[in-house]
């Protein structure tokens, strides 16, 4: 299976649009009030040149007030009113079956962020796919792009900004794993991405009853659908059923049996290691 990516030809813009901003951050980056409306216009103006990205959107998240402090085309994708919380209108477009988990691929970006500290503001970019309820009442795929706009003197970040482009229609069938990655300076950055597949791992394992984790780990071993012990058919045959469904919800992905599934989940290290 392929992760679904950066689809040309939005690549080229993305990566202009992502540099542009991306040196925006880099001149903000002192722990200093941030002049939101030269950054802001800058994003606008950089938008408004590139006709390719009129579905996209930004965001800044402010860290210390916890919420979304300015938001930029969002309003015309999803159908958001700027009056109240952006971020509860936010998770309200998401696929249902997602939020839980693209509430735990957030919390687990955090702990980049700490083993980012070390690089400059800016480098590091923490890409993830998620399915969003647009203005046309239909789902579409959407990449964001999250990265840090502001810190302070120890590091830490203040504020960061989400870019999110449109990547596709959205359908039930058929649909490709779109696993969270890090990049460092347009680099893959697999250790910073390991951090992020070793935080969700336990949550990915609990979701499943210890019956079912144990069929998932004989299937990690490469085991036959056919030779697990001890199960009977029928019983093997309602267990792969719930399997099967639990890793689609997880990672909105179609597979076509849970051995499938399973042998996905170990090779992407999304099951913890000393259990496999």
């Amino acid at each position: 299976m392929k992760n679904l990516g950066v689809q040309q030809p939005l690549y080229q813009t993305y990566h202009d649009i992502v540099s542009q901003i991306q040196r925006l951050a880099s001149e903000a980056s002192e722990p200093v009030p941030l002049d939101f409306e030269a950054v802001t216009e800058k994003i606008i103006r950089q938008h408004s040149e590139n006709s390719l990205v009129k579905w996209s959107f930004y965001l800044i998240f402010d860290m210390h007030k916890g919420e979304i402090v300015w938001q930029y085309g969002m309003d015309a994708v999803l159908g958001i009113a700027r009056e109240g919380s952006w971020t509860y209108q936010f998770l309200q477009k998401l696929h249902p079956s997602y939020i839980p988990m693209f509430q735990a691929w957030t919390e687990a970006a955090g702990k980049v962020w700490n083993h980012s500290n070390q690089f400059p503001t800016g480098n590091y970019v923490y890409h993830m796919g998620t399915p969003l309820l647009c203005e046309d009442g239909q789902y579409h795929w959407f990449v964001q792009h999250i990265f840090s706009l502001q810190t302070d003197s120890m590091g830490r970040y203040i504020s960061y900004i989400i870019f999110s482009n449109y990547a596709g229609r959205w359908y039930e069938a058929n649909r490709p794993p779109f696993l969270p990655y890090i990049t460092n300076n347009n680099r893959p950055d697999k250790e910073g991405s390991d951090i992020v597949y070793r935080a969700i791992a336990p949550m990915v394992k609990m979701s499943f009853s210890p019956k079912e984790q144990s069929i998932v780990e004989w299937y990690m071993k490469g085991k036959p659908e056919q030779g697990n012990p001890g199960i009977a058919r029928n019983t093997l045959h309602e267990h792969n059923g719930n399997i099967l469904a639990k890793m689609q919800s997880l990672l909105l992905t179609n597979f076509k049996s849970a051995r499938e599934a399973s042998v996905f989940i170990r090779d992407s290290k999304l099951w913890p290691e000393e259990k496999i």
